[in-house]
């Protein structure tokens, strides 16, 4: 449904390439091993980030920091963001504008804050939506994780960017703002419609050699991508709603038009061998050459990305019908068989990993590319890293949601940013309100029980009160608040638990859509629990504690 933020796994026994050899998955069954950890530490100590964008180093050929973050967010392992944290820094710094970067006039008459593609381009453009993304990205998996916040980063902050973790994400955040508003934004995005476009100043077409496919879908997504994740870290400080709101409907935008029927859009639907599926072309409606392997997985991750983040209207079935465009239609009938183009022409010995995702809407898919990168020699390539990655973050998503909910037992729903508990006060009267109190206590005032409904959803039932947590007056409003009622028809007494990787819960209502949180991760007892829009944070995720 929404991004799922996966943290700690329980571990079962200059321009060099930003390129090492050592990655390996003992297998795709069960959960990451040790071993496959500890390849995957020590292999990307040996990296050496390049200092500029040329050839696109530091984007769609620079795709180890892409195989860095899902690692992190599987595993919660510290050096991995710590390595992160390391490249992401020299990718910043030697950004155009910034003090080791080139300072190069570029197209627009300003030394902009992008990262050109060679020596002599002046017209920096996705890839520079790409790497702003990726610096976004990294600040988003620190500010997920208050407690690490004020903890120092142990690289003696050579650049200056702040010397604890939330000092860092901030300034990462402050830079990758400056570069899409007065950049990107300026010149790349429709201000009415929140598309993505090429930019129509006279001075553009001669300094790009007539380059008018910014509008192609794999180029959209990576532009996306900057406007996405830094929407995630605004939506968690909650500091700048007017940055906020735009770049969420820039994400909204590329995905509605992506999935929207073709001509309007970018898919056309139709059935093969009974199965809804989809091809989609390079761009729309300037180009009608079917989109490849190589394009397409950056508008497959894009999507997914989208849906991730909550930000779009893309729905379960939406995401299906690309999943089954994989499975039937670009597999042609051997694990190690694929097409080369999505419309299943063309050959291909193995499947991007970026269509790995679409596991969680068929499952056949998962091992099938898996296996085929894995034959093909594909984790020990310059995109091993990521290929690893990707694979051991489906991977471990499988092993998490395998364990169904024991209706059974009794419950305290912890909340993982306060350390507290659901509290229905002792209350046993409708309207109370809901809010949290120390586990330490062993109060039937903490306890509750998850009494199944249908499909999925769940009454969170309090063992004191017999009355279901519930949705004030049946909002659908991010920040009101949670009480107590007696279970009704509105739908806003049912949740929708979704499993993080850490064993951690995300609980979706059924009449809003919004999440159960502890708001502003707030560590007081007398804090009402309220709904807001899904964004990732660790006050939006609830362990299920026996009792």
């Amino acid at each position: 449904m929404k991004k799922l933020f996966l943290l700690p796994v329980v571990l079962l026994a200059g321009l060099a390439r930003i390129h090492a050899t050592t990655f390996t998955i003992d297998s795709l069954d069960g959960d990451i091993t040790a071993n496959e950890l500890k390849q995957f530490t020590n292999s990307i100590k040996t990296i050496t980030p390049p200092v500029n964008n040329w050839g696109d180093a530091m984007s769609t050929h620079g795709t180890e920091v892409e195989g860095m973050r899902r690692m992190y967010e599987a595993t919660g392992d510290m050096n991995i963001l710590n390595r992160l944290i390391f490249v992401m820094d020299i990718a910043l710094v030697h950004r155009n504008d910034q003090s080791l970067g080139e300072h190069r006039t570029m197209w627009d008459g300003t030394v902009a804050p992008g990262w050109p593609e060679s020596s002599t381009s002046t017209t920096p453009a996705c890839t520079t939506g790409q790497i702003n993304g990726n610096i976004a990205y990294c600040a988003l998996l620190i500010l997920e994780t208050p407690s690490i916040w004020n903890l120092t980063v142990p690289d003696g902050n050579p650049y200056g960017f702040g010397g604890t973790y939330k000092q860092r994400a901030v300034t990462y955040l402050s830079k990758v703002d400056s570069s899409i508003n007065n950049y990107l934004t300026k010149w790349f995005v429709n201000s009415s419609t929140f598309r993505i476009h090429t930019p129509s100043d006279s001075r553009w077409a001669p300094a790009s050699g007539n380059d008018t496919a910014e509008t192609a879908w794999n180029r959209q997504a990576l532009f996306v991508m900057a406007y996405q994740y830094s929407a995630e870290c605004h939506d968690i400080l909650g500091d700048n709603p007017s940055y906020l709101s735009f770049y969420k409907n820039v994400v909204n935008a590329f995905n509605t038009w992506f999935t929207t029927g073709y001509p309007n859009g970018g898919s056309v639907y139709y059935t093969s061998g009974g199965h809804n599926v989809a091809k989609w072309y390079y761009q729309v409606p300037t180009d009608n050459h079917i989109e490849n392997q190589g394009h397409a997985q950056h508008d497959m991750i894009g999507i997914y990305q989208g849906w991730e983040s909550g930000y779009t209207g893309l729905t379960d079935s939406q995401m299906k019908v690309y999943a089954d465009t994989a499975r039937y239609v670009m597999n042609l009938g051997t694990t190690d068989s694929w097409a080369g183009n999505v419309d299943g022409t063309g050959t291909s010995s193995s499947l991007k990993t970026d269509f790995i995702f679409l596991s969680q809407w068929n499952s056949e898919l998962y091992k099938m590319c898996a296996q085929a990168n894995i034959d093909d020699g594909q984790l020990n390539v310059d995109e091993g890293c990521k290929n690893t990655a990707y694979i051991l973050w489906m991977k471990h998503w499988f092993a998490t949601q395998s364990a169904p909910i024991d209706t059974s037992k009794i419950y305290h729903l912890q909340n993982e940013a306060s350390g507290l508990v659901l509290n229905n006060q002792g209350s046993l009267t409708n309207a109370s309100k809901i809010t949290q109190w120390s586990a330490a206590s062993t109060s039937v005032n903490l306890q509750w029980k998850l009494i199944p409904t249908s499909n999925g959803y769940y009454q969170i039932n309090s063992v004191k009160s017999g009355l279901d947590a519930v949705v004030q007056g049946a909002s659908t409003a991010a920040g009101a608040g949670i009480i107590q009622w007696s279970f009704g028809s509105s739908g806003d007494d049912q949740w929708k638990p979704v499993k993080n990787s850490d064993g951690s819960y995300t609980f979706y209502n059924l009449h809003s859509g919004l999440v159960l949180e502890d708001p502003g991760s707030s560590t007081s007892t007398s804090t009402q629990m309220d709904q807001w829009t899904p964004n990732g944070g660790s006050n939006q995720k609830w362990q299920l504690v026996p009792q």
